[in-house]
């Protein structure tokens, strides 16, 4: 007995596709899809009706302070507390010694106080020894106040 070669067309691979491709992507999973990101940032607050503007910026490490002194290869943990009135685009830039180290872009539309925890740790260089200034600089909304800039301190061990 001899096999006889299926031909698929054009329409009946795209009616496979519209009726399996759901039935396989529950069966085998979707990790890209199912993966849930690490937010490293929080909106809490009531929210303030108005037009949008940022109201006060707070930075600090994780001993509450506006310096620290680490050890090379240590973690760097950096909080950033934006207070703030309206709803819009939230964009900000996160520099170390001048250099951009990362871009974030948040749309706020409710609360009134935004914290910005960074979790990556290759963003804020602890293999230099040395003092290291990180500054939070705000893109939009324009009108923003200057925000403060903190310093670390990587001793030579």
């Amino acid at each position: 007995m001899r096999s006889m070669p299926i031909v698929f067309n054009a329409f009946t691979q795209r009616c496979l596709i519209v009726f399996f491709l759901p039935w396989l992507l529950a069966s085998c999973g979707t990790p890209a899809l199912t993966a849930a990101p690490q937010n490293d940032f929080q909106i809490s607050g009531a929210f303030k009706p108005g037009s949008f503007a940022i109201e006060r910026v707070e930075m600090s490490f994780a001993n509450g302070r506006a310096s620290t002194t680490l050890k090379p290869a240590a973690p760097v943990r950096v909080r950033a507390q934006i207070k703030y009135r309206g709803r819009g685009q939230f964009s900000a830039r996160w520099r170390v010694d001048g250099a951009v180290v990362r871009q974030q872009s948040i749309n706020l539309s409710h609360g009134s106080l935004l914290t910005l925890n960074p979790q990556d740790p290759a963003l804020f260089p602890t293999f230099i020894a040395g003092r290291h200034r990180v500054q939070l600089e705000i893109l939009s909304p324009p009108s923003s106040p200057a925000t403060p800039a903190i310093d670390y301190f990587v001793t030579h061990e």
